[in-house]
């Protein structure tokens, strides 16, 4: 905001970002895109639910043919597929024999209500089925297993694989596809191992997933109704340490080695552990002749709080910890090379872009820009969108970094806002653009701004960058209720369609949920209040069907906002620039927050409003 010689508030120059105070230009974006077509600000792509919890189904059974036929209104298939849903079965009397409670089973379509049964994916494949013998007695149900809260994810020779923490101490693994947004995930069940899943890594053909003291290793596969699922699951002999909240395992692209966390050692240091094939041999984790694990490759002095973030900085790789170093390792000396100390302690991620490293700190949202030799804060989540004077009250932290990763450029953050230091939390994902150096937020989750109903919290566990036919982001988030010991989970993606035929289609914003805000503006005097009453609108291009904006005010921030004018297509058609009424007396302080709607065809990439300016005039 500015104002003009001839005394008009002007509102431009979008791309400012979120300023660090509320006194600047922007204190708050939320789903708006600031860069792709800079100095105006239009809708980002907007979020959507693409898998959800699923409802149990009874059935009946058929002895003679070994059809599973379910009750009516209440069909199997998930979103048209049929097949190689996973699913178990209970019963109030005695189970069909052929089935069994408490074991993993899949659907091989039939029609619309009815499948029959196989026990592995292969199986669904070639059209081995479970024999059943009789009906069974009692009410018959199916209850499907789904994605609960992902955790980890990898690319293997063709697919995606996903690591899914269910609470239960049995991680599981699925498969999706060479594209997520629209293929079925799939159970790639057999791990027995238990453990929470902590990570999971794509090494010389096998999907490889740490689960406490355990490694399993699965054997990739292109499509799996058509190739048998193989596990050899604890192929370390239980021999690992590592933290659910440390470092997830590395795999350096400059020694084909993996290396991990791998707990400390009788409170006097922690270790980094390595997996790596032999020389002249072919990993095979059933044969250990092929591979060698050393516990402690490296270790770090116990006052550095462990390892929670891994990566390579040329031929160095990086190890940031619980306090506020950075190590870095050679890999050919006996112990770390060097050290870079960072402001701010929790080292949350690394990451590596253009041969520059970025540390994101998990308590704080600091993001430092780095190398071997010195550090500097780049930026940090502003703190007057949350209560920083909070952080540690009660030994909790008010921010929680959650997840970080690289995309298309920005460096996206999934953070939690614990805002009264309970279990009300407010999900965003926040973006830094490396280019221009703005953050703003991106988007939330479907858990929303405030999840604090009947005691429930949840957060955003993941963003997976994915590829293929489309490019866009996954993100996992799980919200589990206190009281009712249940979790619901959502896998999101930027909004493509969630058909699995057809083509996909990214969405903006629809329905004014994006919107900016202004800083606070000093307008008058107690005894010089300002009063305006005209608005003019600018659009880069003329509206079109559904776009609009909604333009409100507050006189100080302890007042709620007045919708001061609507600026729509519906209202005043195809414009590019327009003056509407918009009276606001006795202003001495002033803040403008601006909403969008976007419009989104069926056929089309969705499309938004482009606003280049708005004045205040007299």
């Amino acid at each position: 905001m500015e104002i003009q010689k001839d005394g008009s508030v002007l509102i431009s120059k979008f791309d400012e970002g979120i300023s660090q105070t509320p006194l600047g230009n922007f204190s708050d974006m939320l789903g708006i895109n600031i860069d792709d077509t800079p100095g105006t600000a239009f809708v980002g792509k907007k979020f959507t639910e693409l898998q959800e919890t699923r409802e149990s189904i009874n059935f009946t059974a058929n002895a003679s043919t070994d059809v599973i036929t379910v009750q009516l209104g209440k069909e199997y298939k998930y979103r048209g597929n049929g097949d190689g849903l996973a699913f178990t079965v209970t019963t109030t009397g005695a189970l069909p024999t052929g089935l069994a409670a408490d074991t993993v089973y899949y659907t091989s379509e039939v029609g619309s209500l009815t499948f029959k049964v196989c026990t592995s994916l292969e199986n669904v494949g070639d059209d081995t089925f479970v024999n059943i013998t009789d009906a069974g007695t009692g009410t018959h149900t199916m209850h499907f297993i789904t994605p609960t809260n992902i955790v980890d994810y990898t690319r293997g020779s063709s697919a995606y694989y996903f690591l899914d923490y269910d609470g239960d101490n049995n991680q599981r693994v699925w498969h999706a596809g060479s594209n997520p947004f629209r293929d079925q995930w799939l159970l790639m069940a057999g791990n027995t191992s238990a453990g929470d899943g902590q990570a999971i890594i794509a090494y010389k053909g096998y999907i490889i997933v740490f689960a406490n003291s355990k490694a399993d290793a699965l054997t990739d596969i292109t499509f799996p109704f058509l190739s048998s699922i193989t596990w050899n699951n604890d192929f370390l002999g239980g021999a690992i340490n590592p933290s659910l909240s440390g470092a997830k395992p590395y795999l350096s692209v400059n020694d084909d080695s993996v290396y991990f966390n791998n707990g400390a050692v009788s409170s006097r240091y922690y270790q980094i552990g390595l997996l790596e094939e032999n020389a002249g041999e072919t990993f095979d984790p059933s044969n250990g002749a092929t591979f060698t694990k050393v516990d402690d490759v490296l270790t770090l002095p116990y006052e550095s709080g462990g390892a929670t973030a891994l990566n390579e900085y040329g031929e160095n790789l990086m190890i940031g910890t619980d306090s506020n170093k950075v190590y870095f390792w050679d890999k050919k000396s006996p112990s770390f090379t060097f050290f870079v100390e960072l402001d701010s302690p929790n080292v949350k991620s690394i990451q590596i872009v253009d041969s520059m490293a970025y540390c994101v700190m998990e308590n704080t949202g600091d993001i430092y820009q780095l190398n071997n030799v010195s550090s500097r804060l780049l930026a940090r989540i502003p703190r007057h969108l949350y209560d920083y004077s909070k952080i540690n009250n009660a030994g909790q932290n008010v921010v929680t970094v959650r997840d970080v990763t690289i995309f298309e450029r920005e460096l996206l953050m999934a953070v939690s806002f614990d805002l009264d230091v309970t279990n009300q939390l407010s999900n965003y994902i926040f973006s830094y653009n490396l280019d221009t150096g703005r953050i703003t937020k991106r988007a939330i989750s479907a858990l929303g701004e405030d999840n604090n109903t009947q005691g429930s919290f949840g957060y955003i566990s993941k963003i997976i960058p994915v590829g293929g036919t489309v490019r866009g982001l996954l993100i996992s988030s799980s919200s589990y209720d206190t009281d009712e010991s249940y979790e619901v989970f959502t896998v999101q993606g930027e909004l493509y369609s969630t058909s699995i035929n057809g083509t996909a289609y990214p969405y903006v914003y629809d329905n004014y949920e994006a919107n900016m805000i202004t800083g606070i503006f000093q307008l008058g005097e107690e005894n010089n209040k300002q009063t305006y009453r005209k608005i003019r609108v600018s659009f880069l291009k003329k509206l079109t069907t559904s776009q609009g904006i909604k333009i409100y005010y507050r006189k100080g921030t302890a007042e709620s906002w007045t919708l001061l004018q609507t600026v729509d297509y519906a209202t005043y058609g195809a414009i590019s620039e327009k003056e509407v009424d918009g009276l606001i007396t006795d202003i001495v302080e002033l803040q403008i927050k601006v909403e969008f709607k976007g419009y989104n065809p069926s056929s089309e990439i969705g499309n938004s409003p482009y606003l280049k300016y708005i004045k205040l005039t007299r």
